[in-house]
This record gives structure tokens, C-alpha cells and sequence, in this order.
């Protein structure tokens, strides 16, 4: 009598027990690769990290450009359309830093040119719902936080 091989296994029975167990244990595998990916994506959803980087950017560039504009410029920079309400602004020693409010979240850092002896120093703004950049006729560029009334 021979014996039909049927690969590691010689019982037809035997087989079918591995390749249940193996469909069992690459289920239980996807099961837990799709937590681990949905756990990262809520992760990134929940994190202010790029929307942090993003205002630091775009609040340094506004301040570029107001530095190498020929003339006086006044500029209101509207935050409440962006939601910046969640963060503290600080703009001095050539950076912007963006922060969580109220939390000890890592800090968004980004560097702007300006003049050597005229530097933008404000202190730590909250709460902001618009912010008010003014080139003056000496090259000094000064930020200011404004509160606009919304109409009834």
C-alpha cells in the first residue's frame, strides 16, 4: 500500500487542521495590523502637530513679507476662520512659536528673517481672534492682537 504525500503532513486530516489553524492565525494577524492602523490614524486625527506647523509657516511668511515690502503695510491676519482660538502665539528672537494652549504639548518653532535691531517681540497671545501686523515708516514691523466685534 502507498502512501499519497500530501506535503508535511501524511493524513489528509492533519492538513485540514493546519490550514484552518493558518486561516485562523493570519485573521487573528489583519485583526490586529487594523487596530494598530486605525489606533496611528486617530492618533493624527486628535494631533495639532501639522496644523501648528502650517500657522507657524504661514504667520512666519507674513512676516517676510512684510520685512521686504517698500512701503508701510497694515495687515489684519484673520484667525477666526483658521480656528487658531486652541493656541498660544508668541512671536520674538526671529520665531514664531505655536503652541497647545493649557497643555505641555510640543511647541511648533519657525524662524523669520528680519531687521538685526529691529525685532518683533510680543508676549505669549491667547484667545486670538485676529492679529493686527503694521510696518511702521522706521522698518520696525510690530503684531498686535485685535478683538473684532461681530455683528448682530
Amino acid at each position: 500500500m502507498r502512501f499519497k504525500k500530501r506535503g508535511v503532513f501524511v493524513s489528509k486530516r492533519a492538513e485540514e487542521t493546519s490550514e484552518g489553524l493558518s486561516t485562523i492565525g493570519e485573521m487573528v494577524f489583519f485583526a490586529i495590523f487594523a487596530f494598530l492602523i486605525s489606533s496611528f490614524a486617530y492618533g493624527v486625527y486628535r494631533d495639532t502637530t501639522f496644523q501648528k506647523n502650517y500657522f507657524a509657516r504661514d504667520i512666519a511668511m507674513t512676516i517676510d513679507v512684510l520685512y521686504a515690502s517698500p512701503n508701510d503695510i497694515i495687515y489684519i491676519y484673520p484667525t477666526t476662520p483658521l480656528n487658531l482660538t486652541g493656541f498660544s502665539l508668541a512671536i520674538n528672537q526671529h520665531n514664531v512659536r505655536l503652541a497647545d494652549k493649557g497643555t505641555n504639548a510640543r511647541e511648533i518653532i519657525y524662524w523669520y528673517a528680519d531687521i538685526k535691531d529691529k525685532l518683533i517681540e510680543t508676549p505669549k497671545l491667547d484667545n486670538l481672534t485676529t492679529v493686527l501686523f503694521k510696518k511702521k515708516e522706521d522698518g520696525v514691523v510690530e503684531a498686535i492682537p485685535i478683538k473684532i466685534r461681530e455683528e448682530s
